[in-house]
Protein backbone atom coordinates (compact mmCIF):
# COMPACT_ATOMS: atom_id res chain seq x y z
CA UNK A 1 0.00 0.00 0.00
CA UNK A 2 1.38 3.36 -0.97
CA UNK A 3 0.45 6.18 1.38
CA UNK A 4 1.21 9.80 1.90
CA UNK A 5 2.72 11.34 4.96
CA UNK A 6 1.26 14.77 5.63
CA UNK A 7 3.01 17.49 7.52
CA UNK A 8 0.94 20.48 8.43
CA UNK A 9 2.68 23.79 7.97
CA UNK A 10 1.70 26.57 10.31
CA UNK A 11 0.85 29.81 8.51
CA UNK A 12 2.90 32.93 9.17
CA UNK A 13 1.65 34.61 12.32
CA UNK A 14 -0.26 31.54 13.48
CA UNK A 15 0.55 29.71 16.68
CA UNK A 16 2.09 26.28 16.27
CA UNK A 17 0.26 23.71 18.37
CA UNK A 18 0.75 20.01 18.82
CA UNK A 19 -2.41 19.32 16.81
CA UNK A 20 -1.43 21.37 13.78
CA UNK A 21 2.19 20.23 13.55
CA UNK A 22 2.16 16.44 14.07
CA UNK A 23 2.60 14.38 10.88
CA UNK A 24 0.15 11.61 10.11
CA UNK A 25 -0.47 9.10 7.35
CA UNK A 26 -3.38 8.96 4.91
CA UNK A 27 -3.73 5.93 2.62
CA UNK A 28 -4.07 6.38 -1.12
CA UNK A 29 -6.72 3.65 -1.27
CA UNK A 30 -9.22 2.90 1.50
CA UNK A 31 -9.67 -0.54 -0.07
CA UNK A 32 -6.21 -1.45 1.20
CA UNK A 33 -7.44 -1.21 4.81
CA UNK A 34 -7.92 -4.85 5.81
CA UNK A 35 -7.83 -4.69 9.61
CA UNK A 36 -10.01 -6.61 12.05
CA UNK A 37 -13.78 -6.21 12.01
CA UNK A 38 -14.65 -7.95 15.26
CA UNK A 39 -13.27 -9.43 18.44
CA UNK A 40 -10.92 -8.01 21.02
CA UNK A 41 -7.80 -6.37 19.64
CA UNK A 42 -4.61 -5.45 21.47
CA UNK A 43 -2.74 -2.58 19.85
CA UNK A 44 1.06 -2.66 19.91
CA UNK A 45 2.89 -0.22 22.15
CA UNK A 46 3.82 2.16 19.32
CA UNK A 47 0.10 2.76 18.65
CA UNK A 48 -1.23 2.77 22.20
CA UNK A 49 0.96 2.99 25.27
CA UNK A 50 -1.95 3.36 27.69
CA UNK A 51 -3.13 0.75 30.17
CA UNK A 52 -6.29 0.39 28.03
CA UNK A 53 -4.68 -0.84 24.80
CA UNK A 54 -7.12 -3.76 24.51
CA UNK A 55 -10.23 -2.93 22.48
CA UNK A 56 -13.49 -4.87 22.24
CA UNK A 57 -14.66 -3.93 18.75
CA UNK A 58 -18.26 -4.91 19.58
CA UNK A 59 -18.48 -1.90 21.91
CA UNK A 60 -19.03 1.27 19.81
CA UNK A 61 -17.07 3.60 22.12
CA UNK A 62 -14.08 1.23 22.23
CA UNK A 63 -14.20 0.74 18.46
CA UNK A 64 -14.16 4.50 17.95
CA UNK A 65 -11.32 4.97 20.44
CA UNK A 66 -9.39 2.22 18.63
CA UNK A 67 -9.81 3.90 15.24
CA UNK A 68 -8.91 7.33 16.60
CA UNK A 69 -5.74 5.94 18.23
CA UNK A 70 -4.61 4.26 15.02
CA UNK A 71 -5.29 7.36 12.89
CA UNK A 72 -3.43 9.61 15.35
CA UNK A 73 -0.51 7.30 16.06
CA UNK A 74 0.15 5.31 12.86
CA UNK A 75 3.84 5.38 12.03
CA UNK A 76 3.46 3.86 8.59
CA UNK A 77 1.03 3.04 5.84
CA UNK A 78 1.25 -0.57 7.00
CA UNK A 79 -0.13 0.38 10.43
CA UNK A 80 -3.23 1.75 8.73
CA UNK A 81 -3.61 -1.31 6.48
CA UNK A 82 -3.17 -3.77 9.35
CA UNK A 83 -5.44 -2.15 11.94
CA UNK A 84 -8.18 -0.24 10.08
CA UNK A 85 -10.99 -1.75 8.02
CA UNK A 86 -12.51 0.25 5.19
CA UNK A 87 -16.14 -0.64 5.97
CA UNK A 88 -15.85 0.17 9.67
CA UNK A 89 -13.91 3.35 8.97
CA UNK A 90 -16.57 4.68 6.59
CA UNK A 91 -19.37 3.70 8.97
CA UNK A 92 -17.78 5.23 12.08
CA UNK A 93 -15.95 8.20 10.53
CA UNK A 94 -18.31 10.93 11.73
CA UNK A 95 -18.08 9.61 15.31
CA UNK A 96 -14.28 9.60 15.58
CA UNK A 97 -12.56 12.02 17.93
CA UNK A 98 -9.55 12.94 15.81
CA UNK A 99 -7.70 16.22 15.22
CA UNK A 100 -9.53 18.60 12.87
CA UNK A 101 -6.57 18.78 10.50
CA UNK A 102 -6.46 14.97 10.27
CA UNK A 103 -10.20 14.82 9.53
CA UNK A 104 -9.93 17.51 6.85
CA UNK A 105 -6.94 15.85 5.19
CA UNK A 106 -8.50 12.38 5.15
CA UNK A 107 -11.75 13.84 3.76
CA UNK A 108 -9.89 15.71 1.02
CA UNK A 109 -8.18 12.48 -0.01
CA UNK A 110 -11.35 10.36 0.40
CA UNK A 111 -14.56 12.38 -0.09
CA UNK A 112 -16.72 9.30 0.66
CA UNK A 113 -15.80 9.77 4.32
CA UNK A 114 -17.89 12.91 4.57
CA UNK A 115 -20.66 11.80 2.26
CA UNK A 116 -19.45 13.67 -0.81
CA UNK A 117 -18.57 11.81 -3.98
CA UNK A 118 -15.35 12.53 -5.81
Amino acid sequence: MKGMKWYVEVAAGAVATFENSVPFFVPDDLGALHGPMSGTVDLPLHLDWSQSSSYDLSRPNRLRSFYAAVIREAGSEQDLADWLNRGLLVREWCHLNIPVIARQTWERAHPELNGRSS
